[in-house]
């Protein structure tokens, strides 16, 4: 996989549009693309699903301390309800860890929400941050 992320830029042209409900034109895929026009560019994104797994010791330590520094703080979390990342089960965890939220079901979204729904999440933020 890591191969195919650096040389056929995967994330941008096979991952992404298969965590996204809605197509990205032409000048948006344009602009992923160019971001990271070559292999040697797109090395983050090819380790970062090795870094995600590494980093269990840091996850389990932040999944005790951010609710503990910040438990009181209002919170926001714009959830897209057809994620298949962001489980109901974690996000009912992010719920508990972070009691004063306001949560935003976003009914046909996938992974990346901003794409998929950018106007119900301005909308969101504003209205609970003003």
């Amino acid at each position: 996989m890591q191969r195919r992320v650096l040389e056929e830029n995967y994330f941008v042209e096979k991952m992404m549009p298969r965590a996204m409900a809605r197509k990205l034109s032409d000048r948006e895929r344009d602009h992923y693309q160019k971001a990271q026009p070559t292999p040697d560019a797109r090395r983050g994104v090819a380790e970062m699903p090795k870094q995600l797994i590494a980093a269990h010791p840091l996850l389990d330590r932040l999944s005790r301390d951010v609710p503990a520094a910040l438990g009181s703080k209002p919170a926001l979390f714009p959830w897209g309800m057809k994620d298949l990342f962001v489980r109901p089960k974690l996000m009912e965890r992010m719920k508990a860890a972070l009691p004063e939220h306001v949560a935003v079901p976003l009914p046909h979204a996938k992974h990346y929400i901003q794409e998929d729904a950018p106007e119900e999440i301005a909308d969101a933020i504003t209205k609970r941050f003003g």
